[in-house]
């Protein structure tokens, strides 16, 4: 627990001093227990007069009291009265908490303070140390004096490093760790199996609304073209919103582990919406029609829509226009009302996503549809430019997590992406003109000369028969997918 401790054995690697001591303990109970209690109270003043100490119980109940007279006394309309009976039920329960009753929170308030006072009781271990040098060379000093191999680590092998190094007889673990701002302090002590556990959970529900969405798109697009790319688009929108609420299954420590499995799941169904399942469910012999059913048409509408329809929906701000114009001017307190005007937040990862689903996209029918080059080229430039005035005017400032995104995202995504892209190109070469004629092998009289119809079976089970131009030309029917 005592910081000095830790002060002292660091600054024997520095020629400057440690600035300070950060001691982690595996307290996440008591701080979910605190963080709980505070939102409760913040929700209660704002339903309570301005002026009203929380502090003191017998003027909360005073107010407690009169608020939910008045609120009695106010008649509702009908469509009030339903979203009151329909939809209020559902977002009082955890994690939203929203519409709670003013005596509610109180009884919510109370409980948490009894929690609070109970956990403060217990005795808490450490489980991580933060040291800050003045020095960037301290820093680097220290490491080169503590590094040694993890099975060294694991098994202490004291003999592996100097006796200087070792802390009360033990090998430390010494890392370079994420920026302040980027640890998650309440998720330090989870467990590595129970992090796994609960991101397999969460990568099974993104695979089923992948699913999901994959039958929606099927229908959508035998509906209407710009339908299907309005939904697909919507999807893009829509599902990582669901994906950061599942993320609230998982535990990260850091920030930048939170944004990458985000990236991952995000990128995973963006690439499976936008591009394979797209291609899955377009029967053979409609990738290159002109049809509005035919493939081709259908990701030139997907590419058009990311370059207008996302960036629009970034820049409208819908949420954080709401905040700014409906919440903040009826918000109790200054405090209150400041806090509607700190920006809407914004994920990295999410961001990553965009940018690498265009690529990918184009990696996967740019042999068919070169065209596709130039339309992504233009998605990207408008993205860029209305990121970076929603960066300057709209997002509230993110964590520094540094280049863990860039790395993972180079080292796994992009290689996948261009692994794609050789692939499918030559299937794509392969399978020209997607007509499922053939020219047979050795001439067995199979063919057709100087051109005629052939009898097929199409995709839906149907027969009917093709018209195949040309002279002396033997032709067979082969299945080429």
């Amino acid at each position: 627990y005592d910081p000095n401790v830790w002060k002292d054995f660091f600054e024997t690697f520095s020629e400057k001093q440690v600035t300070a001591v950060t001691v982690a303990l595996d307290n996440e109970e008591l701080l979910n227990a605190l963080v709980m209690r505070r939102i409760f109270r913040n929700k209660l003043r704002q339903l309570l007069p301005p002026n009203v100490d929380l502090d003191d119980s017998a003027e909360v109940d005073r107010e407690v009291d009169a608020h939910i007279d008045k609120r009695k006394s106010q008649e509702r309309g009908c469509s009030e009265k339903m979203f009151w009976c329909l939809v209020v039920p559902l977002l009082r329960l955890p994690p939203f908490h929203m519409f709670l009753a003013a005596n509610t929170l109180v009884q919510k308030i109370d409980f948490w303070t009894k929690k609070v006072q109970e956990l403060q009781k217990k005795t808490y271990k450490v489980t991580n140390v933060f040291v800050t040098f003045e020095t960037e060379e301290g820093q680097r000093s220290a490491l080169a004096a503590l590094n040694v191999g993890s099975i060294d680590l694991a098994r202490q092998r004291s003999h592996k490093i100097g006796p200087h190094a070792l802390f009360h007889g033990r090998i430390l673990k010494v890392v370079v760790p994420a920026e302040p701002n980027a640890i998650r302090w309440r998720e330090m002590t989870i467990s590595t199996r129970r992090k796994y556990i609960q991101r397999l959970v969460t990568f099974a529900i993104t695979v089923g609304l992948i699913i999901a969405s994959g039958f929606v798109i099927h229908r959508a697009r035998r509906l209407n073209t710009l339908f299907f790319s309005i939904c697909v688009s919507t999807f893009n929108f829509c599902i990582p919103q669901i994906i950061k609420l599942l993320l609230l299954l998982e535990r990260h420590s850091n920030e930048g582990s939170r944004q990458k499995s985000m990236y991952m799941k995000i990128t995973l169904f963006r690439w499976s919406n936008s591009a394979i399942l797209t291609k899955t469910i377009t029967p053979f012999m409609d990738t290159l029609g002109e049809s509005r059913l035919d493939l081709l048409r259908s990701i030139n509408g997907v590419l058009i829509a990311e370059m207008i329809y996302a960036p629009l929906l970034r820049y409208l701000d819908l949420w954080g226009n709401f905040r700014k114009h409906f919440l903040a001017p009826r918000s109790p307190t200054q405090e209150l009302m400041n806090l509607n005007f700190t920006g809407t937040i914004y994920n990295l990862g999410e961001r990553y996503t965009d940018i690498t689903k265009l690529l990918f996209v184009v990696f996967f029918y740019s042999a068919l549809n070169p065209n596709a080059w130039f339309i992504a080229s233009a998605a990207m430039f408008i993205q860029y430019y209305c990121d970076k005035f929603c960066l300057m005017r709209l997002w509230s400032p993110g964590a520094f997590i540094g280049t863990q995104l860039a790395v993972f995202n180079r080292r796994y995504f992009l290689s996948a992406a261009l692994l794609a892209f050789a692939i499918v190109s030559s299937y794509a070469y392969a399978e020209f003109p997607y007509d499922n004629l053939c020219d047979p092998v050795e001439d067995d009289g199979g063919g057709l000369e100087g051109g005629g119809t052939v009898p097929v079976t199409f995709w839906n089970g149907t027969s009917g028969e093709i018209n195949v131009p040309g002279t002396n030309s033997p032709a067979i029917f082969c299945r080429q997918n």
